[in-house]
């Protein structure tokens, strides 16, 4: 008769699980590390020329507060934002702009590290049969983002911090919980008042002379909101409307 086999269950302590959660960041801090340690020697090249070396406006900070803000591609106005920091912090070595990229791609990593730890909090991967190694699965997770090629650009070309930053920025949202969300909301909705868009928002913003029809609902439905101004980084697409179209620098300046 065979005799059935008994499992028995090993508990890790949670000192042991800890230290091996730092051991496994470390290990994607390293690996990324050296994958791109030959990038730090780099020099500035192609577009890194016109819009860091050659760019007047990184070299002061206070350019980005005031109305003169208004012209440094307000689309991508935190990227130069550290690129104004970065040239204060070192000048135009690119040895310590290289070094900024590459914190940004670990602290990346580590944020894909984190997301894959989380995902295996969810009700259907906690009970799945890759829960006890979800350790594992988090690091070669991270290790494959932060040693990719397909990274390669975004980490060594220096003006392309800018996608590095839309990656982190991106992680960063998709590992803030929906709890810490909901209190968040409920801290700004004390401030905020969230206006409304209807039939009739839409069908007064088809009216408006603006080539964006995006623009044209946002203007409408702050309209009907009773706001005084509208806040963009950009105010150049809303000159003809009900409300003055304002850049935050200039309502601080108001205030």
């Amino acid at each position: 008769m065979a005799r059935a086999r008994s499992r028995t269950r090993v508990t890790v302590p949670a000192a042991a699980r800890g230290s091996r959660r730092w051991i496994g960041i470390a290990g994607v801090l390293l690996l990324g590390a050296l994958a791109y340690s030959s990038s730090l020697r780099g020099e500035f090249a192609f577009d890194d020329l016109p819009q860091i070396v050659q760019n007047p406006a990184i070299r002061d900070l206070g350019s980005f507060v005031g109305p003169g803000s208004r012209g440094i591609l307000p689309n991508r106005y935190v990227a130069y934002l550290t690129f104004a920091m970065s040239y204060q912090a070192g000048g135009l070595d690119p040895f310590g702009w290289h070094l900024a990229n590459l914190a940004i791609h670990l602290t990346s990593a580590v944020l894909v590290w984190t997301l894959v730890r989380l995902a295996f909090r969810t009700p259907r991967l906690r009970s799945s049969k890759l829960a006890p190694s979800s350790g594992a699965i988090a690091f070669a997770a991270a290790a494959l983002f932060v040693a990719h090629p397909l990274a390669t650009q975004a980490v060594s070309y220096v003006v392309q911090r800018i996608t590095s930053l839309t990656t982190l920025f991106y992680l960063l949202a998709r590992d803030l919980s929906a709890d810490r969300a909901r209190v968040i909301l409920g801290d700004l909705l004390r401030f905020l008042a969230v206006a409304g868009i209807d039939q009739e928002t839409v069908e007064e913003a088809l009216e408006l002379p603006y080539t964006d029809s995006e623009d044209a609902v946002q203007m409408v439905a702050a309209t009907q909101a009773g706001a005084e101004y509208l806040i963009t980084r950009n105010a150049t697409g809303y000159k003809a409307g009900p409300l003055r179209a304002l850049q935050p620098a200039e309502l601080l300046a108001l205030l």
